[in-house]
């Protein structure tokens, strides 16, 4: 986790356990975005966010500004598109598939601030 990274086991405690028992902190139920909206709502005054919802947010208008965190501080997650042998829809399966490592999709991927997808079938 990217506290633990920037401020040891202290920070993570600190905001983790005892900011979430005093209810300071806001954890979300459903889908990061929760975070965004809960600055935008007054109920937040910032919160880690996958840039993603970053600049999700941005392009639907939300009032909100964001930093980076230092790589050396930050935490990366790593998605797989992948299809089944036994498909039921194998065409569209491949497709999908074959998208994913398309040019259109890495220019997608990049104006969400995400790596863009990497083929490495076998």
């Amino acid at each position: 986790m990217a506290y633990r990274k920037a401020g040891g086991e202290a920070l993570s405690q600190k905001i983790m356990r005892t900011k979430l028992d005093a209810g300071t902190t806001l954890l979300t139920r459903i889908h990061h975005r929760e975070t965004s909206l809960n600055i935008v709502a007054g109920k937040a005054d910032a919160g880690p966010v996958w840039i993603s919802e970053a600049l999700y947010a941005r392009r639907i208008g939300s009032p909100i500004d964001f930093v980076e965190i230092p790589p050396g501080q930050n935490v990366t997650g790593d998605y797989v598109a992948a299809a089944l042998v036994r498909a039921p829809h194998a065409a569209a399966a491949r497709a999908f598939v074959d998208f994913m490592a398309s040019p259109t999709a890495a220019a997608i991927y990049r104006s969400y601030g995400f790596n863009p997808p990497q083929n490495k079938s076998g």
